[in-house]
């Protein structure tokens, strides 16, 4: 198997967590872009890169992008982690527009991206966490009981308690991905 490098950067600790899962199970180097300064890039086929979305842009993707010289003919995988459900299309789409609008072209035709669904306590959220979530919870208490949808109603439980989507296993496409590269 190819030499892969994890990163990622984490702001509440669901994407460390599925950082550390996936190097763990690669057998890879595990980097925090919070803690790492310069990166062998030449070391590594393969990078996986994680970030959580918070309104629409991923944690961490201006390293990503400041890099893309040294990623160039590398394989790319990119996961995010949010509180949306990734099998929704419109949350698909918000990932999707967020790695298009961070990243050019050349680094969208070979990479992989991944979704995963994290962690919301409201206790943790700094201020301008807060501020959104009470925003996206107004938004929402004017819809009608019949019109919300499970992301609706999970979003609207976080203001209220912490909810915990994390689930390692769904990394296991991501995994099976990495370990065909050569």
């Amino acid at each position: 198997m190819a030499k892969t490098a994890v990163l990622y950067q984490s702001k509440y600790g669901s994407t460390k967590l599925y950082a550390q899962h996936i190097a763990s199970i690669l057998d890879a180097d595990l980097f925090d872009l919070a803690l790492s300064k310069g990166l062998d890039f030449e070391k590594y086929d393969t990078i996986v890169f994680g970030g959580g979305m918070y309104a629409g842009q991923i944690n961490g993707i201006k390293f990503v992008k400041s890099n893309a010289d040294k990623l160039s003919g590398k394989n790319l995988v990119i996961f995010t982690v949010g509180i949306g459900d990734p099998a929704v299309a419109s949350n698909a789409s918000v990932v999707l527009k967020a790695v298009n609008k961070a990243l050019s072209k050349d680094l969208m035709k070979t990479m992989h991206i991944y979704s995963f669904r994290g962690t919301l306590d409201p206790s943790k959220l700094k201020f301008m966490h807060r501020m959104i979530m009470k925003m996206v919870i107004s938004s929402l208490s004017k819809k009608k009981e019949e019109e919300l949808t499970d992301d609706d109603r999970a979003m609207l439980q976080s203001l209220v308690s912490k909810v915990d989507f994390t689930n390692t296993a769904a990394t296991l496409p991501l995994i099976e991905y990495v370990s065909t590269l050569k």
